[in-house]
């Protein structure tokens, strides 16, 4: 109680000092997709699935276009008609941090000396040169819950992470992946797992890591509209935890890798306004507080919504 008590403190002095901030240009953000699948996953059994996303995002900018203040709140997770055939969990999560891009500005040469240019040619404006962005730095305070499906093993987190968004696919930038490492203290719920293990401690620190990578692979192959829209997609996942009992280490799970690899056909450039893209993901490993380690296969389609309201 003392944690959550903390926590909320945190955030209500959080949200008034941005609220009290003067914006000259701020915005809120808001998507939700959800993926209906097919699900091929443990024991070569077939189940209906479906992944969903939610995400609320505030953007501050009393300082300048490249800082601002923010607050998120993202849930994700996968259900299935089958639970224990996949091994990906289910969180609901807030953010309150800064973020800060990364670029090199754009420079608008000055137009030509009076008297150089036809007086009978059309007016014309010298396009920008120069300009680079690099990504997107973000470092928040996390307060997170997290389960599985079977709501057998979850867990309140909480502690700060530092991320790197990458937003920039010229050339080879597009091959650099976006980062995001945090280190939470982790308090069990409940685990079915722990009780099973005879283990009583509910308190431990997690260290994670994500790289991500989307690659427009269609852009790269041809310029043909059917061809543009499809993008591979890969992601990898590692959590080690600190100080947990014995008995756990001792079976290899206080160390957790996630790994999925996919492809994306976008259909936003056809003109369909709700169904976003298909989607094929191949996926192996686990995502604590799941215990087991699954292969699977996703199959689907993405249906989502989203906008920006700037303010």
């Amino acid at each position: 109680m003392k944690m959550f008590t903390r926590l909320s403190f945190v955030v209500l002095v959080t949200v008034s000092s941005l609220r009290c901030a003067a914006a000259d240009s701020d915005s809120l953000d808001y998507d939700l997709k959800l993926k209906p699948a097919l699900l091929y996953g443990g024991d070569n059994d077939f189940a209906a699935a479906a992944k969903y996303r939610a995400k609320l995002r505030y953007d501050l900018r009393p300082w300048s276009s490249r800082a601002s203040g923010f607050a998120l709140g993202k849930s994700e997770g996968t259900l299935a008609t089958r639970a224990r055939i996949h091994s990906e969990n289910i969180f609901a999560e807030v953010h309150l941090g800064g973020a800060y891009q990364l670029q090199t500005d754009y420079t608008v040469p000055p137009p030509p000396p009076p008297g150089t240019m036809d007086p009978n040619a059309p007016p014309t404006v010298p396009p920008p040169t120069g300009g680079f962005r690099y990504g997107l730095v973000e470092l928040s305070f996390k307060g997170r819950f997290e389960t599985d499906q079977p709501l057998e093993n979850y867990a309140a987190t909480f502690g700060p992470q530092l991320g790197y968004f990458h937003n920039n696919t010229a050339n080879a930038w597009a091959l650099v992946p976006s980062l995001f490492v945090d280190y939470q203290q982790v308090e069990v719920l409940k685990s079915r797992y722990y009780d099973s293990l005879g283990v009583d401690e509910d308190t431990f620190f997690r260290l994670s890591a994500v790289a991500s990578w989307d690659v427009s692979i269609g852009e790269l192959l041809s310029e043909h509209r059917y061809v543009t829209p499809l993008a591979a997609v890969f992601n990898l996942r590692y959590s080690y935890a600190y100080n947990v009992p014995d008995a756990v280490k001792d079976q290899g799970k206080d160390q957790a890798w996630y790994w999925e690899a996919g492809l994306n056909y976008e259909f936003t450039d056809i003109g369909w306004k709700w169904l976003r893209n298909a989607y094929v993901t191949v996926a192996r490993g686990r995502q604590p507080p799941v215990v087991e380690n699954e292969t699977m296969v996703f199959v689907g389609l993405v249906v989502g919504w989203d906008k920006t309201k700037r303010r």
